[in-house]
């Protein structure tokens, strides 16, 4: 059976990437696209403000660009020798490339153009599919199998992990408290589940006994445009605004 003309390119694109792969350092590659990480998640995505996450500020990892500093740990896996280290940082690096690039087109759009993104975004976006390439570039030769079985952890790091969840949580609420009212906080809350909140007091007239996951569309909106659903409807079917208002950290179907 003779080769297709696109078997032949698909042939031909895997041996340019192979090439390109191998001539990658895998430490320095790491190293820079780290770098390019934690430089690009502290810097501006957008160069117009409103947009979620405050992005047009400086100086803090605030909305996605939290993620991606995060991400960017997983550089430190290209020095040592842990089993499924070469996997795990590839899909860090690819994750990274993943956050940047879907915010670089949703600030674009609401900015009206790559004007509206600003270089953080690109930073990020290149630190991440850097460390892709990194990892990549590992030889497979010094990838260890996983293992069939896990032994526990030593007691010190299952002792520091309690810690680190501690930690997140005081980190999360003091965000939470600095933030109240803010629409961030709310997204902090779905996303985390810190604070342990529950509606409470006299302003709880609909009696729900779980935080919405949405809100009700504003009677400005209501007025203007016919095609929202009936709230009464909702709310008396679903509890809530609509069907797929979540329950981010509870398990019951209560209102």
């Amino acid at each position: 059976m003779t080769d297709t003309v696109l078997d032949r390119v698909r042939a031909a694109t895997a041996l340019g990437l192979d090439r390109v792969v191998a001539r990658v350092p895998p430490r320095p590659a790491a190293a820079a696209g780290a770098t390019l990480l934690v430089v690009g998640s502290l810097s501006p995505w957008a160069t117009f403000g409103g947009f979620p996450g405050k992005m047009s500020l400086a100086g803090f990892p605030g909305g996605a660009r939290q993620f991606t500093l995060i991400l960017a740990v997983a550089a430190v896996l290209v020095v040592v020798l842990w089993p499924g280290r070469r996997r795990a940082g590839l899909a860090a690096g690819l994750g990274a490339l993943a956050v940047a690039g879907y915010n670089v087109v949703a600030i674009a759009g609401e900015g009206g153009g790559l004007g509206g993104v600003a270089y953080g975004a690109w930073l990020a976006a290149a630190g991440g599919g850097l460390l892709a390439l990194a990892f990549a570039a590992v030889p497979g030769a010094e990838e260890r199998p996983l293992p069939d079985d896990w032994s526990r952890l030593p007691a010190a790091v299952e002792y520091g992990a309690v810690v680190g969840a501690a930690l997140l949580d005081s980190i999360m609420t003091d965000k939470y408290v600095l933030m109240f009212q803010n629409m961030e906080s709310i997204m902090d809350y779905r996303r985390t589940c810190i604070p342990n909140i529950t509606p409470v007091g006299p302003g709880n007239t609909l009696g729900f006994k779980n935080v919405p996951g949405e809100l009700f569309f504003p009677l400005s909106e209501l007025d203007a445009n016919p095609n929202l659903p009936d709230q009464g409807t909702r709310l008396s079917t679903h509890f809530f605004r609509t069907p797929g208002d979540v329950h981010a950290c509870t398990v019951d179907n209560a209102p």
